[in-house]
């Protein structure tokens, strides 16, 4: 009987990724050459200085480290790549792949009120999640499960989420019909028609079989909209079975991400929607409350990353059975970057914060019963962390 040799460890586990002043491995044939050409008493090269980023949100991919070190996070992949993240900027980091912390760079983030989420190196899986708490909320998470109680209660809202969806999108096909665009059937009379059916509707259910007639008819217009070499076989998901489908659920994600940080800002519980149903594992209220912003963030940026050539075909890898077609590692953050400077030059933060100021207005208004009220905590101290108010927000485009 031999003994069991133990399974070799691959370079990217988080045990053997090399400590933040580490370099790349050299070959001993590179070593010996770097040794016979430089003499005893030669200086070694000067230290590079790391960048240092101050930013609310950030996209950390991995295999990488992240530690704390002089009251600074300093992120080391496992190509060389440094940088150095201001805790006091930080909001929301992103981190994609194996990507490990400290037990000091964990609590950092923890002490700056940073949410902290886990991600599949795609990005298309959510695999864990760090945020604040806040006591505050309570009074809002019981409206929240009153609101699951109560359907009747539940479809005035949904109604308001599908109307401003359908309203983006006949937004956005008359956009683009006054830059010379013109199809068959004039889709957005069609999606006003669907708009003034949606305060007729008598169900949350009628409100979802709605808003998916409305998007049907939108991406008809959408193909249409594509570039060569840009084919759009119509919405696939779970898994995109192609690039256009796999940007669209990119965006898609990130957007969701937003919102979920945002509602975990307020205390309340993302799980609990309204117009999407409850689901273990699904932010169904994150969902709820991008639907307005969808037509802008998802929708026309993967129409402008085609047509403008911010990505190509062969920046995707082929289409794997179980996670579809996604991006290659090269030009994931290309396109992480250019969907962040998309979301701030289109106002996406103020459009965001008006969108969820509206749900908590609509939220407070859900009365509670009596022994409920008297013993739910006041909301005054707020759960929000530092930073712009979402009062302070501009309107977005008007209906």
């Amino acid at each position: 009987m031999t003994d069991h040799q133990p399974k070799p460890r691959r370079a990217s586990d988080p045990e053997h990724l090399p400590p933040c002043d580490a370099q790349p491995p050299a070959s001993r044939g590179a070593r010996a050459h770097a040794a016979a050409a430089e003499p005893p008493d030669a200086p070694g090269p000067a230290p590079r200085e790391i960048p240092h980023c101050a930013t609310p949100t950030a996209h950390l991919v991995g295999p990488a480290r992240l530690s704390l070190r002089d009251g600074v996070l300093l992120y080391c992949a496992y190509d060389g790549t440094r940088l150095r993240l201001d805790l006091h900027q930080l909001r929301q980091l992103s981190l994609y792949g194996c990507v490990t912390a400290s037990a000091d760079a964990l609590a950092a983030l923890v002490e700056h009120h940073a949410d902290v989420v886990w991600l599949s190196p795609g990005g298309q899986r959510l695999r864990a999640r760090m945020a604040p708490f806040c006591e505050a909320a309570l009074s809002l998470r019981l409206r929240q499960y009153q609101l699951q109680l109560q359907p009747s209660r539940r479809r005035p809202l949904a109604q308001a989420i599908v109307e401003q969806r359908i309203a983006s999108l006949a937004r956005l096909v008359r956009q683009w019909q006054r830059h010379g665009q013109r199809q068959a059937g004039n889709p957005p009379s069609q999606l006003l028609a669907l708009y003034h059916r949606a305060g007729h509707c008598r169900s949350v259910d009628e409100l979802r079989g709605l808003e998916g007639l409305a998007t049907a008819r939108f991406f008809e217009a959408f193909a249409a909209r594509l570039q060569r070499p840009w084919t759009f076989p119509g919405r696939r998901r779970r898994p995109p079975t192609d690039p256009v489908n796999a940007m669209l659920s990119l965006s898609a994600t990130l957007l969701v991400r937003r919102a979920l940080t945002r509602l975990q800002a307020e205390g309340l519980e993302p799980a609990l929607g309204v117009l999407h149903q409850f689901r273990p594992g699904r932010p169904s209220l994150a969902c709820d409350v991008v639907e307005p912003l969808r037509a802008v963030f998802v929708e026309q940026f993967t129409l402008q990353a085609c047509n403008q050539r911010w990505v190509a075909p062969d920046d995707f890898l082929p289409c794997h059975p179980q996670t579809g077609v996604r991006l290659n590692h090269e030009a994931f953050p290309r396109f992480l970057a250019r969907w962040e400077q998309f979301y701030l030059d289109n106002s996406g933060p103020q459009r965001l914060g008006r969108v969820v100021a509206q749900y908590l207005e609509q939220l407070r208004a859900v009365p509670l019963p009596g022994h409920l009220e008297s013993c739910a905590p006041p909301e005054s101290s707020g759960c929000s962390p530092p930073g712009p108010s979402a009062g302070d927000a501009p309107s977005p485009d008007a209906p």
